[in-house]
């Protein structure tokens, strides 16, 4: 199914193959710091997002998602919903043989390999994601971008891409609740395809 063609989505159609040459110019990024927007990746996801809206905002209850949201909820005047379903993973209490091992252990697999930490995790940010009833802005946490993302290309890898901080990426929710990739954001490396 196609996604329906909004104001935002021909908004974004029309910009997108220009950003670069905005974006990344000194003088958005002064006129950002003008505005008190810190460091690159703040002014970045602010003026990345900021004209698709205003829209609503979904966050995870952790301190730097509101912190990474916070210039583009200034801009629209928009308060975010506090989602816990989209919130990091929760590691078990002991992990063997130790946290770091285990993580990279986890990242490395895939969800068949790890059904256990990896079914529920999944199940909670793809239910709030498939929740959502109109164009949102979800600031969440790279393994739940992977989540959603590996739901809209069927990858089944825990890391399926690495989006770099503050990355935008866009992906659609058709009337049956089934997840389509649109844009993938900016990334270390291009696993995922589209």
């Amino acid at each position: 199914m196609e996604p329906t063609v909004t104001l935002a989505r021909r908004f974004w159609a029309a910009i997108e193959p220009i950003h670069s040459i905005v974006y990344f110019a000194p003088e958005p990024l002064e006129a950002a710091r003008k505005t008190g927007l810190r460091g690159f990746w703040m002014s970045y996801f602010a003026s990345r997002v900021a004209p698709l809206g205003p829209l609503p905002v979904v966050v995870s209850p952790l301190r730097r998602t509101r912190e990474t949201a916070a210039p583009l909820l200034a801009r629209w005047s928009v308060e975010p919903v506090v989602e816990p379903a989209v919130g990091e993973l929760t590691a078990p209490a002991d992990p063997e043989p130790d946290h770091a091992t285990w993580l990279r252990t986890l990242m490395a697999g895939t969800g068949a390999e790890h059904a256990a930490v990896m079914e529920p995790f999944r199940a909670r940010v793809l239910g709030a994601i498939r929740a959502l009833r109109t164009d949102t802005v979800v600031v969440t946490h790279f393994l739940a971008i992977n989540a959603v993302v590996g739901a809209a290309t069927g990858d089944d890898r825990v890391v399926c891409f690495t989006p770099t901080h503050c990355a935008r990426t866009v992906v659609d929710l058709d009337d049956e609740g089934e997840l389509r990739g649109v844009e993938l954001g900016d990334s270390g490396h291009a696993d995922a395809r589209l």
